[in-house]
């Protein structure tokens, strides 16, 4: 009788270690981080066949699933917002709604080392300013995530406003400034 008591709460402590590994996996994986594999070349030369991503979840808040209500408001983008991103951003998307997304949330301009050619060309249309950059530039800045920057589309300078140092990017073209001032390809 003593000895399938023992069992019964050596069993009872696996269970329960069990129990919560596996709801304290759900728990990070649904709202902290979650690991994908990237299947097929449609990201290409970005991210390759096969590459393994770590998304961060948590950077925009905890959301209770299929209600959209947020928890715990984190982070969310907000207009006037300035994107600053990596190489090859924008490649795979070759929908314009890519575009009309960051329009839709009043995201002025995007910077990246290099874009997609068809995101690019689709900004481009839209009159959403992309401009590219040395990635020497966020080092000699001191830009990090959540900085306060500033650009300037006529002499395509960047400057961090909370240090006052400024920097020269890469120079946005005149096409690119007629369009934009027209509002778009499509406007006169």
């Amino acid at each position: 009788m003593g000895s399938t008591e023992k069992r019964k709460s050596v069993v009872r402590e696996y269970a329960e270690a069990i129990v919560i590994a596996v709801l304290l996996a759900l728990f990070i994986r649904t709202f902290v981080v979650q690991a994908f594999k990237i299947p097929s070349g449609s990201m290409l030369p970005t991210l390759l066949i096969g590459d393994h991503l770590l998304v961060n979840k948590f950077i925009y808040g905890i959301r209770v699933p299929f209600t959209g209500k947020i928890l715990v408001p984190i982070k969310d983008p907000k207009s006037g917002d300035i994107i600053v991103t990596g190489k090859n951003f924008g490649a795979g998307s070759s929908r314009q709604q890519a575009v009309d997304c960051f329009k839709s949330l009043e995201i002025p301009m995007i910077l990246a080392e290099s874009y997609g050619a068809i995101y690019e060309r689709n900004a481009i249309n839209a009159a959403l300013p992309i401009l590219t950059y040395d990635p020497k530039v966020l080092v000699d800045l001191q830009i990090v995530n959540g900085c306060e920057i500033s650009v300037n589309l006529e002499n395509s300078t960047i400057t961090n406003t909370e240090t006052g140092k400024s920097a020269q990017l890469n120079e946005f073209s005149s096409v690119q400034m007629e369009i934009y001032k027209r509002g778009g390809l499509l406007n006169k």
